[in-house]
């Protein structure tokens, strides 16, 4: 065909064996923004985030793949789109600068040093690979400035058409480019992501003299790169239906290796005119058999099986490009991996095409042509292998390059371990759209676990403070062994705090929160789920009238208490004030008044857990509140010196049983965002949570989830409000100890953590018995 005979006279040289290992790299120039030059030939490489698309159900597959031809269909026609999964080998050095620990020379630097063992053992343990995903385009211009220009207005179509699918764009600068190549060619030598284009063309150097092995030696079915073995294959044979799965399958294989789809697409009109003409090649061959019996006078012979297989088969893909929007487009898929020794590449080469053949695809040696194999399976924007089968956009996009999404943020907080990809899971949740969370869970799924190693992963990463609100005094071990701060408040105690406490930024200068509070705190008082719109008028009347000469006076002088509240209540008129002030007598001069006090805590460490264990029944729910509403203004205070508060409340729950309080809890929810705050909800009573309506609108609004083993009708209610697909809802279904489904963002990710059970913070975390520190 013309589009494929004008590629190969665009590749212009001879693909021979190089004089010098420099020689081997085609690429000519390449500028900071990562575009290369080959002749008349520019290329730019961009890095696409993985989606999950082998936790969808088939609806979901159906419509990723869907999205995926859409993207096909936008690669530029008689030019050469490349798709590049590429497993590198970890760089150690650059894993523990992007996610280790750093010491800090205080006390808990030995708790540091375990997981940061951990962190290298799982990340080892799971292949010993990074895996990434990349897009190569390519196209014909004069210069740089040009090659930019329509760069720019291409990368601007693939973000469009891959965000739809929910995957991200990362165009490669010249250092991200050639570290790939450096990775490949110089494995396990220094990196080069301090090199200096600008400096090394002053310096009269090659950017190649950067990435060339000390050897590079073509044999006929190997490379010898350095002290190491490379060998391409390529697929040579395809099944009439491909697989989705094939090469997920084939990078599943730990091995440093790159497998490349080489797609050049053929215009439209060239298409439709080369079918019609092999159509008519079909229909005279037919002609020419049918006279051919009819001089012979075999008048009933029937036209040969061969010959109507490929008449309807051509009709089939005439009416696929004139009807159903697909294209035609050549494709080459090369492989190349890299083993130690050539008794391990032989071994490897069997096992990769086993795999292969298991698709029904038979994957065949690059027997003396192993440099333009290789120069096909690298990001290079050039494929000179020349072995070529032609597909429809459908076809193409079962060579889907997606398997499962991972969440890796630099100096994240880890969760554990995605069991389909085994990949660290290293969340920052400010770098989420909002970051509150809850954290979801049966008895016994390790909720609490869950938790804790949450709080203990941002004391040891985060120069922040972490407050707990513990009803069952669980977490003072852990907040003792971190140096931390346990505040026991009960109604025998004399640590008191004050629910009128407030600063200047509690509620920029207004006293409406205070008034939500107030009316929360009534309805947890008098166990009445429903305030009258009068008992509301005068709560608010009050709150303002008490908060109103302490305001007035730049929040300086004596804080008023729920004494200056209660007797505000009994100066009003309303028969419902004296009702609602005699419903607070119990609580400010009656036996239960040890929130009726100024506040005497003082809180000296960044971490801090208020155990509220042994408040009685009656103040259970009341403690928690005052509790959150003494620690906002803690919030209000980091926010003026941009310190970030992570807060965490278990039995959450409780809060949500009483309208108002679930309204002030909302209020809370939507207001620390701008606090440089994260509010985390724990709670295993997940029917009881979704009774509320407000407790929907904040977990569905939530971005991060953690969801532990759930109880049958827990699991169907979470579905349906997250909207979980069969596969995912699986997850959460008789899940092992430690495993489950998160919600990130947009996203759903399944976990796995099987923390390591000989170190100091598990004994500090763990509530069994047996095993516990305490």
């Amino acid at each position: 065909m013309k589009t494929l005979k004008k590629y190969k006279n665009s590749l212009g040289r001879e693909w021979k064996i190089p004089r010098t290992i420099q020689a081997a790299m085609p690429i000519d120039a390449i500028d900071e923004n990562g575009i290369a030059r080959r002749g008349n030939t520019f290329s730019m490489t961009v890095a696409i985030s993985d989606v999950n698309y082998l936790m969808a159900d088939d609806t979901t597959k159906e419509m990723y793949f869907r999205k995926y031809c859409d993207f096909i269909n936008t690669m530029p026609p008689d030019q050469v789109t490349q798709v590049t999964i590429v497993n590198r080998v970890i760089d150690m050095a650059a894993m523990q600068e992007r996610l280790f620990y750093q010491m800090q020379h205080d006390e808990r630097d030995p708790y540091r040093e375990e997981v940061n063992r951990m962190l290298s053992s799982k990340a080892q343990k799971a292949s010993g690979f990074v895996r990434e995903r990349l897009i190569t385009l390519t196209t014909e211009q004069k210069s740089f400035a040009d090659a930019e220009r329509y760069f720019r207005r291409q990368l601007n179509d693939l973000e469009v058409s891959l965000r739809t699918l929910g995957s991200r764009v990362t165009p490669l600068d010249a250092t991200a480019r050639l570290k790939i190549f450096h990775d490949f060619y110089r494995t396990g030598e220094e990196s080069i992501e301090h090199f200096d284009l600008k400096e090394t063309m002053k310096n009269g150097h090659s950017f190649k003299d950067y990435l060339c092995p000390d050897k590079l030696k073509f044999e006929p079915n190997h490379i010898l790169i350095g002290n190491k073995f490379a060998r391409t294959i390529f697929l040579l044979t395809w099944p009439n239906f491909l697989s989705d799965e094939l090469i997920s399958n084939l990078s599943d294989f730990s091995r440093q290796m790159f497998i490349t789809i080489n797609v050049l697409p053929v215009t439209q009109a060239d298409a439709v005119h080369e079918i019609e003409k092999r159509l008519l090649g079909i229909d005279t061959n037919i002609a020419r058999w049918q006279s051919k019996q009819n001089a012979n006078k075999n008048w009933s012979a029937s036209i040969p099986f061969s010959y109507e297989q490929q008449q309807q088969e051509t009709k089939e893909l005439l009416s696929d490009l004139t009807e159903h929007d697909q294209h035609m487009m050549f494709v080459c898929v090369a492989i190349t991996h890299v083993a130690d020794t050539l008794e391990q590449l032989d071994d490897d080469t069997a096992q990769i095409k086993a795999i292969g053949s298991k698709k029904m695809c038979y994957i065949a040696t690059a027997t003396n042509n192993q440099r333009m194999g290789l120069t096909s399976s690298l990001p290079l924007g050039v494929s000179p292998l020349g072995i070529w089968r032609t597909l429809t956009t459908s076809a193409v996009a079962f060579l889907t390059p997606f398997q499962a999404q991972d969440v890796e943020d630099e100096h994240g907080v880890y969760y554990g371990v995605n069991p389909i990809s085994g990949n660290l899971i290293m969340l920052d949740r400010f770098k989420l759209q909002n970051s509150n969370s809850f954290i979801l869970g049966v008895p016994g799924s390790g909720k609490s676990f869950v938790a804790k190693r949450e709080i203990a992963m941002i004391a040891l990463s985060d120069d922040a403070d972490i407050i707990v609100i513990d009803p069952e005094g669980e977490y003072t071990p852990l907040i003792r062994a971190l140096e931390g701060q346990v505040v026991e408040i009960s109604d025998a105690s004399k640590k008191h705090i004050n629910p009128f406490d407030m600063n200047p930024e509690y509620d920029e200068g207004n006293y409406s929160l205070k008034s939500n509070f107030m009316m929360s705190l009534f309805e947890l008082i008098s166990r009445d789920r429903r305030l009258s719109p009068t008992q509301k008028s005068i709560i608010d009347r009050c709150t303002k009238n008490t908060l109103v000469g302490y305001m007035n006076n730049g929040y300086r002088g004596n804080v008023p208490t729920l004494y200056d509240f209660y007797y505000q209540l009994k100066e009003q008129s309303e028969q419902e004030a004296q009702d609602l002030a005699l419903e607070m007598e119990y609580f400010t001069t009656g036996s239960l008044s040890t929130f009726a006090h100024e506040t005497n805590v003082d809180i000296k460490r960044n971490i801090v857990s208020f155990d509220i264990q042994k408040l009685g029944r009656q103040l259970h729910a009341i403690g928690l509140l005052v509790v959150l509403d003494f620690i906002f203004n803690r919030i209000t205070e980091n926010r003026e010196s941009k310190r970030k508060t992570y807060v965490f409340i278990d039995e959450i729950y409780l809060l949500f049983m009483y309208e108002n309080a679930a309204e002030y809890l909302y209020a809370l929810w939507k207001r620390v965002r701008k606090y440089n705050a994260a509010l985390t909800g724990i709670t295993q009573n997940v029917s009881d949570l979704l009774e509320s309506n407000t407790a929907k609108t904040m977990l569905s609004n939530s971005e991060l989830i953690v969801m532990l083993n759930q109880a049958p009708s827990d699991r169907d209610i979470l579905a349906d409000l997250l909207q979980l697909n069969a596969v995912e809802k699986i997850k959460i279904t008789d899940a092992d100890v430690g495993s489950g489904l998160m919600k990130v963002g947009g996203s759903y990710i399944p976990f796995k953590d099987d923390f390591p059970r000989d170190t100091e913070l598990y004994r500090m975390m763990t509530t069994k018995p047996k095993e516990a520190m305490y």
